[in-house]
């Protein structure tokens, strides 16, 4: 991809460039890059990314553009190694109520970046007998599970079943199916939960679950269970007891893993016997799963010209939507769109007119289907002319899966 070098004052001074690279084994994945002029290609090294899909991370480095007489510019480099590829589901869970409720329901399996993701499955039951079937549209993503239940000669009573994913690389991915026949004593809400996490990020807030239950002086007994103990519930994995109606806190503890789906479950039973478990899936992404990139920053003489506009990508799929919304002093942060569809481009635009010499700060806080990725905007106005590059950093992406892809300098 080129990057585009322009002096604020419309000369066009000779340009060095120097790499700082990634540490260990990604030090050459971004190699010395020629200047041509103002404008630098930068690629990166297939041999190396190969060696890093045994590895899954996020490598940075940072290009340093110098000329005489200017500061020095800094332009980061982020690469997103996955390692493998992930399925997400939607829903995360289902329930079956008999003979109220319909005995047909369907998931859509979707894989990361868009990317078809062949799988394999498998349903079963824990009780009730063979009461649970699935079939697939496809056998690689995306596709839609037609999930069915026969409930003939079940007794009534709360049972558990699942669906296990199992993709061509990466964790296989469990989806529970509860069936219910008959009243139950013991209801949840929400049904399921999700969580998303960007490795470096911010832990994200808690939720709440509710339980609840027809029968007076009731109680429950509760407990999240997760590989690796990353789903707790008020605080702990072990199991947690009451009376009901309880608000239960649900929070996650990302630390330590790496990109990928984590599911996990909440199972809750009362005492007269009626059970709900709660689907619970953790996202972690190497770079944000609501918009990229997390900052931005704009660098213009006072006086001059404003700087190129950079673009912001916000993700999404299916029927999301998103609202993107402005905070700072004054007008000079503005972007092109405030919400619509995602996934969407936005231009986000930073002007200097009127502003004396100094570093202003903002922020778009990007709302994706309640996900949220507060983008911070830097504005540095100098005094004396300046170097500016476009586009201001470069996030590459990979998941393992087929051959690393060939890096394209013609661009």
């Amino acid at each position: 991809m080129n990057v585009t070098v322009t002096a604020s004052d419309g000369t066009s001074p000779a340009l060095k460039v120097t790499v700082t690279p990634a540490a260990g084994i990604a030090a050459t994945l971004f190699p010395q890059p020629p200047v041509i002029g103002d404008v630098i290609p930068v690629g990166f090294d297939s041999n190396t990314l190969t060696q890093l899909l045994s590895s899954p991370g996020i490598y940075t480095a940072s290009l340093t553009v110098t000329a005489a007489g200017f500061a020095p510019l800094t332009i980061p480099l982020t690469f997103n190694v996955g390692g493998t590829l992930s399925i997400f589901p939607s829903p995360t869970s289902l329930a079956f109520n008999v003979p109220s409720g319909p005995t047909v329901q369907t998931i859509e399996l979707l894989g990361s970046s868009g990317a078809a993701v062949s799988f394999s499955l498998v349903s079963g039951t824990s009780g009730g007998g063979n009461w649970l079937s699935t079939t697939a549209s496809a056998s690689y993503t995306p596709a839609t599970l037609t999930v069915t239940i026969n409930p003939l000669n079940v007794p009534g009573g709360t049972y558990q079943g699942s669906i296990t994913i199992t993709p061509s690389s990466g964790a296989t991915l469990p989806i529970p199916v509860t069936l219910q026949v008959g009243a139950n004593t013991l209801a949840a809400s929400p049904a399921s939960l999700a969580f998303a996490y960007t490795v470096g990020g911010t832990t994200p807030p808690l939720q709440v679950l509710q339980l609840s239950g027809p029968l007076s002086n009731d109680t429950y007994v509760a407990q999240a269970t997760s590989t690796g103990n990353w789903l707790l519930v008020n605080g702990v994995t072990t199991k947690i007891s009451g009376p009901l109606p309880a608000s239960l806190n649900v929070t996650v503890n990302p630390a330590g893993l790496l990109p990928g789906t984590y599911p996990g479950t909440i199972t809750a039973t009362d005492a007269d016997g009626g059970t709900q478990t709660v689907a619970v899936t953790l996202v972690v992404s190497g770079i944000s799963n609501v918009a990229n990139p997390a900052s931005l920053v704009f660098v213009a003489q006072a006086g001059e010209p404003a700087p190129a506009a950079q673009t912001v990508v916000v993700n999404g799929f299916a029927n999301a939507t998103y609202t993107a919304t402005i905070t700072a002093t004054g007008t000079w942060l503005s972007v092109s769109s405030t919400g619509g569809t995602a996934p969407a481009q936005l231009t986000v635009i930073a002007s200097p007119v009127g502003l004396p010499a100094g570093t202003y700060s903002g922020s778009v806080l990007i709302n994706l289907d309640t996900h949220i990725q507060d983008i911070q905007v830097t504005l540095i106005v100098s005094a004396s002319p300046v170097l500016t590059a476009y586009p201001g950093g470069l996030i590459f992406a990979y998941f393992g899966g087929s051959a690393p892809p060939t890096p394209d300098l013609s661009r």
